[in-house]
């Protein structure tokens, strides 16, 4: 029985989220790995946060491609196609997949761990993802633009193309924290 109002209100929330406050502390801390806690895991903040990073991950080679597309003036001094652009693009984002990988699996076992001292760290590997499959991406593309479409300058195009992405993306990620998307 709840002694307070601030009790109260936390029972009621517990009740009317999971049926029942024992339900509702399963989800949040469970004893072992099951269907239900990873689904209550992912359901909680921590999956917000992995669903704006994979659609982040998944935008960010379109994205360089669409400023690439700035350079087409060099483009055509070098006679290179768009086609050509996206390929390198896009096969340079693999390396954007494994880091993706690992923060779902850091995300996974944060929202596992929540509450307790060892989420911590993985936290950091989210953080070390964050800044290293973009800093990979670039140099992918850096090689891509020097071998490939044997481009002047490839790591000034690509850092270029990559410093205007993250303004894009700084720009939706502003955006949307006061509330304008």
């Amino acid at each position: 029985n709840p002694q307070t109002p601030g009790d109260q209100s936390f029972a009621e929330f517990a009740v009317r989220r999971d049926g029942s406050i024992q339900a509702f502390l399963d989800a949040q801390y469970p004893t072992r790995l099951t269907p239900r806690a990873v689904w209550a895991a992912f359901r909680g903040q921590p999956a917000n946060g992995f669903i704006q990073q994979s659609l982040g991950l998944l935008a960010w080679p379109w994205l360089t491609f669409v400023t690439l597309m700035i350079f087409q003036a060099s483009m055509r001094r070098v006679r290179v196609r768009r086609v050509h652009v996206l390929r390198c693009a896009l096969y340079s984002a693999d390396v954007l997949l494994w880091v993706g990988l690992l923060m779902v699996f850091a995300t996974a076992v944060i929202a596992l761990l929540a509450g307790r001292g060892a989420a911590g760290w993985f936290r950091l590997v989210i953080v070390i993802g964050s800044v290293l499959g973009p800093a990979l991406y670039t140099l992918r593309l850096r090689t891509a633009y020097r071998l490939y479409l044997r481009f002047d300058r490839p790591l000034a195009t690509a850092l270029a193309s990559q410093f205007i992405v993250v303004l894009i993306v700084l720009n939706l990620v502003f955006a949307r924290s006061i509330g304008l998307l």
